[in-house]
């Protein structure tokens, strides 16, 4: 009965930020992709929590709210065994990263696809960012004009089979190489340039869902993802990324609107 409570309780602190507004599970969501069945399962995972919330708020009696959490537990159990499955499967991939056109920089260390967790109705893959080598001096500090330094604002996008943009994540390239001098006084301390081979990450995230869950547009997405390009932010493949995107979120909207 304790677990029961317990599982009572944190399904009602769910509803208060899902809501109940789930739509059909979608099979539409792809499963041959970089993640494999991670995307779809996620929306089932959603699904099936708000799905036990919407029965928990009509049910008439105790009884019947024990019976739902019961019948509830036992397939998110089942389900979670079905991730950690499909977690294992992608686990150790190397993700390829395609370097844009006028950037400094090589792969040195693909990103690699860890541990998948599923906690609620959020879910995620934990991924080992891949580490980028620079091919020219970079600066820090004062800006050049037509040289990269290392507060240019650059964007990570994940592309289908065919080079379509599909999600994209504002980023930077983490680099934390101190000057060549402790010197506050000196101008070497603020600005300098760091020398070509200089590393420095590139964060590559996998979060299928926020508090809400996560929505079919984007589950439908994440499922095509084959790899990623990493562009200047202000490039056409940035700009028409985040345009795409804000369009297939703005289409969901209007057709939940509509039912």
């Amino acid at each position: 009965m304790k677990s029961l409570i317990l599982l009572s309780s944190c399904m009602t602190a769910l509803l208060v930020f899902a809501g109940c507004n789930g739509s059909g599970v979608g099979s539409t969501v792809p499963t041959d992709g970089l993640f494999g069945e991670m995307p779809r399962l996620a929306l089932e995972n959603r699904q099936l929590v708000i799905g036990g919330l919407d029965e928990l708020s009509e049910a008439g009696s105790k009884g019947q709210q024990e019976s739902i959490i019961e019948k509830n537990h036992a397939e998110i159990v089942e389900l979670h065994k079905r991730i950690e499955k499909a977690g294992k499967e992608i686990e150790g991939k190397k993700i390829l990263i395609e370097i844009g056109e006028g950037l400094p920089f090589k792969v040195a260390e693909p990103a690699v696809i860890g541990e998948s967790s599923v906690r609620g109705i959020n879910m995620s893959t934990a991924i080992k960012n891949a580490i980028l080598e620079s091919t020219e001096e970079i600066m820090v500090g004062d800006r050049v004009p037509g040289k990269f330094d290392r507060a240019t604002k650059l964007t990570l996008i994940a592309v289908d089979k065919n080079g379509e943009p599909l999600l994209s994540t504002r980023t930077m390239w983490r680099n934390n190489d101190l000057g060549p001098t402790d010197d506050i006084m000196s101008p070497l301390y603020h600005n300098y340039p760091l020398p070509v081979g200089a590393k420095g990450e590139i964060v590559v995230s996998m979060c299928y869902s926020d508090h809400h869950g996560i929505p079919v547009w984007k589950a439908e997405r994440m499922g095509r993802i084959d790899h990623y390009v990493l562009v200047l932010s202000d490039s056409n493949l940035a700009k028409q990324a985040e345009k795409s995107e804000k369009e297939a979120r703005e289409s969901a909207k209007k057709q939940e609107s509509a039912k």
